[in-house]
């Protein structure tokens, strides 16, 4: 089967499936990650796609590895 997800969609999936099995909200998340208040929940709204910056400090205060975050779970 083809998955025809934005590879931003799924970014943003496994973001938000990892913060919640550890218990992390997203304002604790956009804080820790330098992000502007609100920025995950526009982010995932518009489909927009963050930085290598952005990516590499959310996955570090996840404690991920980078390629961790785009992972199609649903493959």
């Amino acid at each position: 089967m083809i998955n025809n997800k934005l590879p931003s969609q799924v970014f943003w999936e496994n973001v938000e499936r990892y913060r919640k099995e550890k218990g992390i909200s997203r304002a604790k998340l956009e804080d820790a990650a330098k992000l502007t208040k609100g920025y995950i929940g526009t982010a995932i709204t518009a489909g927009s796609f963050p930085g290598q910056q952005i990516i590499q400090r959310i996955a570090h205060y996840l404690k991920l590895q980078y390629v961790d975050l785009f992972e199609d779970w649903d493959d």
